[in-house]
């Protein structure tokens, strides 16, 4: 280093840190350069006395015995972003443990102390002052042995699997390892910090995944039994002469809106046979199925019986499959005489390429309907009209047999509500309501009155969202949205909302989210599904935004959810 102006080049984008030392005597502070330092940036250093760390790493006896005394020693800087630490340096312990940092900047850090592998760590954090030696000694606890064998049923050894394990640790961290199964099928892992293992997973392409939990440490003798997946095999009973497409379909419930019980076919495979000979689905997840095959043209289709598939036992005999084998419904609606209704007869076990999934009867007139030649499977059933409203999920049609469903009307509900501004009623805002979780819903309207007042009827049982739009101050133009709920049993929906500024609370997030205060918070509303970004004071928040529930991220990752009181106060909620 001279007094004469150097130029360095940092070809990358990442932060990190940068000092000048002639690595024996001298060594400047180290300066951090974030992420978002600037293009060109002059940096005028000072040569100070260079500080040295050197210590000890030892080991807490153990039952285990080890093959090598060497441990890895790295030195991190501590930066102003808690989420950065750029490694700086790194010593490799002698034969007596002794490790030795000789000539580092003046700064704050954090010492790392670890078996080269790994598993067991010691941290020490430390201010180094220019021209003084600081002492650091580790004493690394005895690690635990994870050790066992991966055969398969035949008491056959699998070697090269690899056993993905997670240790638990003391303070509540979970650290990841893998290690792969020698030729004789034996594994072994020497030096593990924790008292557990949470989960260890094993997979390997042609058997059954393998998992267990809670796992105590030490543990020398884990015995891992991979079972061979079964094929599901099936035959589809058509002409030799056609090429038959075939689907196998996961049944899953829909599991939100007004039918989250309505069973639901969801693609998983497909492939081509020829009519008549016997083919396999590689071995599916445990659940249940149905396979459906159509011909090249779309009209001919077959659907299997419902399957309970368990992959460590397969089937006896394959699934038939009979393309063209119909069944029929008839719908008979309770205490009620329909006048120009619509049935609409769903099937939601076909893939959506088969148009033929859904079936229309307009013009119902009278206390019944009929529809035949329906492909088999799990229905969903509706029925429309002026004066009567109904629905029926998972209605099954079996071939060559007649299914019945009785229905009764639907208590249809109604959403009302009032926009006010502050203590003021807000008159001419127009409100739309929008389905959450049926994209066929023709949303509604409705404008408030001179209260402020609003109210749209004849609404079926859903999550609805209630928006609007008005001018703000300069003709700006402002949204708002807020949730709204009908229940089974129809009635009245209320919503109250005010499109006055919401107050600025400042309020700390509950202890339990283990939140640190700068972290990027992003609070998401319950009830208006709102994005907020609150900003840090000291170690507090500030916002303006309304009390309610709020789901808590930091970044992209969820942390929890709470309720948000008027006075600041928050609590965790499950």
């Amino acid at each position: 280093v001279t007094s004469s102006a150097h130029l360095l080049r940092l070809r990358s984008e990442k932060s990190g840190v940068i000092w000048c030392t002639d690595n024996a005597t001298w060594a400047t502070p180290y300066r951090y350069l974030g992420a978002a330092a600037p293009r060109y940036q002059s940096l005028r250093v000072r040569l100070l006395a260079a500080a040295s760390i050197a210590g000890h790493v030892r080991r807490e006896d153990s039952l285990v015995q080890t093959t090598t005394t060497s441990y890895l020693v790295r030195l991190y800087a501590k930066t102003p972003s808690p989420d950065e630490r750029p490694m700086m340096l790194e010593a490799i312990t002698d034969e007596k443990g002794a490790f030795r940092f000789p000539c580092v900047p003046a700064g704050a850090y954090r010492v790392v102390a670890t078996q080269p592998r790994g598993n067991v760590e010691k941290v020490a954090e430390l201010e180094v002052q220019p021209g003084h030696e600081h002492r650091l000694d580790f004493l690394l606890p005895a690690g635990k042995l994870f050790a066992g064998r991966v055969r398969d049923s035949k008491d056959q050894p699998l070697g090269g699997v690899a056993v993905r394990y997670y240790v638990r640790a003391a303070d509540g961290s979970t650290k990841g390892g893998m290690i792969e199964t020698n030729a004789d099928g034996h594994f072994r892992v020497e030096e593990l910090d924790g008292e557990a293992l949470s989960f260890v997973q094993v997979e390997r392409k042609g058997y059954v995944p393998w998992q267990k939990r809670d796992i105590p440490l030490p543990c020398d003798s884990l015995e891992i039994v991979l079972v061979p997946e079964a094929a599901l095999p099936f035959v589809v009973k058509g002409s030799p002469a056609e090429l038959w497409q075939v689907y196998l379909m996961r049944l899953d419930v829909w599991g939100s809106g007004t039918y989250a019980n309505q069973l639901v076919g969801r693609e998983i495979a497909s492939t081509r046979v020829v009519g008549g000979s016997q083919d396999a689905f590689p071995s599916p997840a445990t659940g249940r199925y149905r396979i459906v095959a159509c011909d090249s043209k779309g009209e001919q289709v077959g659907v299997s019986p419902e399957i309970e598939w368990d992959p460590t036992k397969g089937i006896g005999s394959p699934v038939v499959i009979t393309p063209g084998k119909t069944g029929r419904l008839r719908v008979e609606f309770e205490s009620a005489h329909v006048e120009n209704g619509e049935l609409v007869a769903t099937n939601m076990i076909l893939p959506e390429s088969i148009a033929s999934a859904e079936r229309r009867l307009p013009d119902i007139v009278g206390d019944s309907a009929e529809l035949d030649n329906l492909i088999p499977g799990d229905y969903l059933i509706t029925v429309t009209s002026s004066s009567f409203n109904s629905s029926a999920t998972n209605v099954r049609v079996e071939p060559d047999r007649s299914a019945t469903v009785k229905l009764k009307a639907l208590q249809l509900g109604t959403i009302e509500g009032r926009i006010m501004n502050a203590k003021t009623p807000v008159p001419g805002i127009q409100v739309t309501i929008k389905s959450q979780t049926d994209p066929s819903f023709e949303p509604r309207t409705a404008t408030t009155d001179a209260a402020g007042l609003f109210r749209v009827d004849g609404l079926a049982p859903d999550l609805y969202v209630v928006e609007l739009m008005w001018q703000g101050e300069g003709g700006i133009a402002k949204s708002l949205r807020r949730s709204a709920k009908v229940s089974g049993d129809g009635g009245v929906a209320r919503v109250e909302i005010n499109i006055a500024p919401p107050p600025r609370l400042s309020f700390a997030l509950p202890h339990s989210f283990n939140v640190a205060p700068g972290a990027p918070v992003v609070l998401l509303s319950r009830d208006s599904g709102e994005t907020i970004r609150p900003e840090w004071k000291a170690d507090v928040l500030e916002a303006e935004l309304e009390p309610g529930v709020y789901t808590v991220s930091v970044g992209d990752a969820p942390v929890g959810t709470m309720r948000l009181h008027a006075d600041g106060r928050t609590e965790a909620l499950e």
